[in-house]
């Protein structure tokens, strides 16, 4: 079995490079990215830099690489409710854009034409989820979300959102694309329109990281 590992940030990728062994491998010149294989089990992890864009480029060109049997998003974002607090781990149960709009086509905001509004993850993700863990909708746009207004926006067309990043949804159209089981996992590194919002991203974001990468090694041990 094949396994794409995603993640957008260096610091997410050193995060599982210090608890589990890689190998590196190079490809074409600029392409690289790290290997460890199991008995039943070869996973390819690699970084895609921030952004949507970025996001869908190396998610494609590694599906068309590897071929993968499944293809895991793990990194940390912002929670959009208090009650969600950093260190708290969401498994999508779908995804979607906040920052598509094509209304005056018909569309509901999100939803780009001849498409669901939402991507729905695999269910075969969902064996080993601790108690505390919470699942649902994950959004996605190209914007660090910091503000009470911008998160009233999203909460207005997206009610049930837990959280919000800025890849997981392009990944996941890549995937649906290409017909591959897909999850996005995410730990909280900050609740958006709190009080010190940015701060407490960087006073979260390394232990955030070291979370959804012990959650995500454990969610790999199932599949």
């Amino acid at each position: 079995m094949k396994i794409l590992l995603i993640v957008a940030m260096q610091s997410e990728l050193d995060g599982f490079l210090k608890n589990c062994k890689f190998e590196m491998r190079f490809d074409d010149g600029f392409d690289y990215y790290y290997t460890k294989q199991t008995p039943d089990k070869e996973i390819f992890l690699v970084k895609t830099e921030v952004g949507k864009v970025h996001a869908a480029i190396v998610t494609t060109t590694f599906i068309q690489k590897i071929k993968p049997n499944y293809v895991l998003n793990a990194g940390i974002a912002g929670s959009l409710h208090e009650k969600i607090p950093p260190l708290t781990t969401i498994y999508a149960t779908k995804t979607a854009y906040f920052d598509v709009d094509l209304t005056p086509f018909g569309c509901k905001l999100g939803q780009l034409e001849n498409l669901d509004l939402y991507f729905k993850t695999s269910k075969d993700f969902f064996k080993k989820i601790d108690v505390n863990d919470y699942q649902g909708l994950i959004v996605s746009s190209d914007t660090f979300v910091s503000t009470v207004e911008q998160k009233n926006h999203i909460l207005k067309y997206f009610p049930k959102a837990l959280a919000c990043d800025m890849e997981g949804a392009s990944i996941c159209q890549v995937a649906h694309f290409f017909r591959r089981k897909f999850m996005v996992i995410r730990t909280i590194s900050d609740v958006v329109g709190t009080d010190h919002h940015v701060d407490n991203y960087h006073d979260y974001k390394e232990e955030a990281i070291q979370m959804v990468v012990k959650k995500t090694l454990r969610c790999l041990e199932t599949l």
